[in-house]
C-alpha cells in the first residue's frame, strides 16, 4: 500500500496538518497534536488519553498494483548434489 497523503485534523483547534516528506514533524497551531513520516510511513502523536478523541485520520492510500507477467520462481542449483536432484 502506498501512501499518497499523511495527514490529520487536531480536533481541539481545527487545524488540518499534513507531513508530506520523510522527517517532516509537522505541529498543528494549538501544539496538541503532530504528524510526521510524509509518504514514507506514518507516526503521530496527541498528549494522552484516546488517540481518536484529538486527532480524525485523513490519511490517503493507494493500493499497490497487483504483479503480472512475473517469472516463475527461480531454481537454485546445490553444487553438493552431484545430480543426485531430491535425493
Amino acid at each position: 500500500m502506498t501512501i499518497l497523503h499523511n495527514r490529520i485534523r487536531c480536533k481541539k483547534c481545527g487545524d488540518v496538518i499534513e507531513s508530506k516528506h520523510r522527517h517532516d514533524f509537522v505541529w498543528c497551531s494549538c501544539k496538541s497534536v503532530f504528524v510526521d513520516g510524509g509518504r514514507e510511513y506514518i507516526r503521530g502523536g496527541w498528549p494522552g488519553g484516546e488517540y481518536t478523541d484529538w486527532v480524525e485520520e485523513l490519511h490517503e492510500f493507494q493500493e499497490d498494483p497487483k504483479p503480472e507477467n512475473l517469472s516463475p520462481p527461480c531454481e537454485f542449483y546445490d553444487p553438493t548434489d552431484n545430480g543426485n536432484q531430491g535425493s
